[in-house]
């Protein structure tokens, strides 16, 4: 009688346990889902923002100085790397003074 009584608590302790794990599991996902959800909301304000931006400092209406500013404004000539820049930026003069 002993036996069975703690045999039925066990196994009902491990379906509550695994109830539990379930549950959990279930949680997990669901704010993984949710975070995953407000990263890619995140990024299409911010690609909607880029593109808005982009298209009114390259419109076809701007003058040929305000759209090098334009062109200047979307590169980062401040970023801290260490890649040579410099060939670049001499290369946006030259096509600058061509232009």
């Amino acid at each position: 009688e002993k036996v069975r009584e703690e045999a039925e608590r066990k196994r009902e302790l491990i379906q509550a346990g695994q109830a539990e794990l379930e549950q959990m599991v279930r949680e997990a996902e669901e704010r993984s889902a949710k975070r995953r959800q407000a990263a890619i909301e995140e990024s299409a304000r911010r690609e909607q923002e880029a593109a808005s931006k982009n298209s009114l400092l390259l419109g076809s209406d701007l003058s040929k100085e305000e759209s090098w500013t334009a062109v200047c404004e979307l590169i980062d000539f401040k970023r801290d790397a260490k890649a040579d820049l410099s060939s670049f930026k001499s290369l946006l003069i030259q096509l600058k003074h061509a232009t």
